[in-house]
């Protein structure tokens, strides 16, 4: 049997996915978006030099999760994700191959 899926609402099932996965913690403006119950981040946002990081980590998992879709594909999902969750502040976008992690400063509620 085989479902068609509109952009919007594929975008949405991937809204709602990393909705489950990531909290959302804020501290004087900058955001990091950790994975439940782990220090790890997927993503973070500097309010100063209004820089949007994501780990590659959760690009690849998106990607194997929604296997037609390419990696440049999976960057502007997140982008647009982490816009609606801290509003259109984003200059620049970029990409890391390392693990994150929330500074020591920060505690998960």
């Amino acid at each position: 049997m085989k479902f068609i899926i509109t952009e919007n609402k594929l975008e949405s099932v991937m809204f709602n996915y990393l909705d489950t996965i990531f909290n959302v913690i804020e501290f004087n403006g900058d955001f990091w978006f950790n994975y439940k119950n782990d220090t790890q981040i997927g993503v973070k946002f500097n309010y100063g030099n209004k820089k949007l990081v994501i780990c590659s980590k959760i690009i690849t998992e998106l990607m194997s999760m929604f296997s037609n879709d390419s990696y440049e594909r999976m960057v502007l999902v997140i982008e647009n994700w982490a816009r609606e969750k801290i509003g259109d502040d984003i200059n620049k976008v970029l990409v890391s191959p390392y693990n994150l992690y929330l500074p020591g400063y920060i505690t998960q509620k």
